[in-house]
């Protein structure tokens, strides 16, 4: 164990990093000083920061490399991942700082396709009035290439993929503006375009003010965005559970929602406040130099290692969800797990080689057991995502007797606060039943309840 390890290792520990949740030992130590840093520094959510590095590099990375799940079935790091919180927690400033280096690389080309555009323009002046013979030839037609989309139509989101094959990303601040966007082109299959584009499978985009349609053989289309906790339960009232679309979306929820406080620190100077930055836009430079061509793929297999590790993990989630009798307990999100737990492993394959930590031949165990617990993170998140919206779907006055009750409380207790509230006993064993179905409440024997933990 390295001097850097062992002070990454002291520094979680002061933060409370294991209580989280968030398993950050899984990152190159060089990231885990950066997230250490900036959680002092700047106050930033450490799970907030972790998820929005991870969605940052698929960006960076795009369609210039695959992994190989399994024969065939290869996949680029496509991730829709959203931040959960209350409001002023917090979300999005890790996200703008994981996604700052992209977008100073849009400025950049922005100003290039300006200059190209005016000199494309220039040369068209010059030409007009003289014969085709005395022409000044034309360079080709300034493109646009741009890796991140905040306000869209689905139409300039497919124009602008098609311009930048490598990929895009759609970073918006409060996701639920993206919602209504999809839901107001529900007729026009938006939904099924991005259920589509996150399989990776073709899109195809017809439309009458198009010269020639759009065809997308292989899509790479990351998702970031934030959402405030009262607001979750409109994405389900929306109907984006029941499409699917919610289940292609890795969560970042803190089991803590309160906001950090300010905690004054010894003056730094502009080296050290810099350093996070710094440390961040090599990666993601090394990641962006990743060489693309259309149509070919540099796919990342796994090792034997990691194979027999990713395959035992599939499996026993698959024994799980066997036993399961009651088809609708059955919870639709559990076949998309392993898709985004591989693009995961490949994630930290290179970011792993873009720290110096590994190599970009293959994916190795190590990658694919962070991605693993990475994964199971983003599952809890979920879970507690759920319970939010299950408990928040209770009208105001039965939610006010749910409060009442203690973690553990008998029935006589149900039936006691109940009647304070001017709520029936009948009603009362009623909503017991409910809550049971619904797990938000367990019942540990006759007469006996415990509400879940998330």
């Amino acid at each position: 164990m390295d001097a850097l390890e062992i002070c990454n290792k002291l520094r979680s520990e002061v933060s409370g990093v294991a209580s989280s949740g968030i398993p950050l030992d899984v990152f190159p130590q060089k990231m885990q000083q950066m997230v250490l840093d900036l959680a002092r520094m700047e106050n930033y959510s450490i799970e907030f920061t972790v998820t929005s590095l991870i969605s940052a590099m698929a960006a960076a990375i795009g369609n210039s490399c695959y992994i190989r799940i399994k024969g065939n079935w290869i996949t680029p790091p496509i991730l829709y991942v959203m931040l959960v919180g209350k409001p002023g927690v917090g979300k999005t400033p890790p996200l703008n700082f994981a996604y700052k280096p992209l977008h100073e690389i849009d400025t950049e080309e922005h100003h290039k396709f300006k200059m190209l555009k005016e000199e494309y323009a220039s040369i068209v002046e010059r030409n007009k009035g003289k014969k085709r013979t005395d022409w000044e030839s034309l360079p080709p037609i300034p493109i646009l290439h741009k890796n991140i989309m905040n306000d869209f139509t689905p139409e300039i989101l497919m124009r602008n993929h098609d311009a930048n094959l490598r990929g895009v990303a759609v970073v918006v601040d409060e996701i639920m503006g993206l919602f209504n966007t999809i839901n107001r082109y529900n007729n026009s299959s938006f939904v099924q375009q991005m259920l589509s584009a996150h399989n990776g499978l073709p899109l195809d985009v017809s439309r009458c003010n198009l010269d020639c349609p759009l065809r997308i053989d292989h899509p790479c289309i990351q998702i970031a965005g934030t959402i405030q906790t009262g607001i979750v339960h409109e994405l389900y009232d929306m109907g984006f559970k029941k499409n699917g679309f919610l289940d292609r979306f890795l969560f970042a929820f803190p089991k803590d929602l309160k906001i950090t406080p300010w905690i004054k620190e010894t003056k730094q100077d502009a080296v050290m406040i810099d350093r996070p930055y710094r440390v961040w836009k090599e990666i993601i430079d090394k990641a962006v130099s990743l060489p693309f061509t259309e149509g070919i793929f540099n796919v990342l297999d796994l090792s034997d290692e990691a194979i027999d590790i990713f395959y035992d993990w599939h499996n026993e989630n698959i024994e799980r969800q066997n036993a399961i009798s009651d088809e609708r307990l059955i919870d639709t999100r559990f076949a998309k797990v392993p898709l985004n737990t591989a693009r995961l492993a490949l994630i930290f394959q290179l970011f792993r080689w873009a720290c110096g930590e590994s190599h970009k031949d293959f994916v190795d165990a190590e990658s694919v057991n962070a991605a693993i617990r990475m994964s199971d993170y983003f599952e809890i998140s979920y879970k507690r995502m759920e319970y939010l919206v299950s408990t928040e779907a209770i009208d105001p006055v039965k939610k006010q007797w749910f409060d009442s009750l203690d973690n553990k409380f008998i029935t006589a207790e149900a039936v006691k606060s109940g009647a304070e509230l001017g709520i029936c006993k009948r009603m009362v064993m009623y909503m017991l039943a409910d809550l049971k179905e619904k797990n938000i409440i367990n019942k540990l024997q006759q007469g006996e309840y415990e509400k879940v933990q998330k």
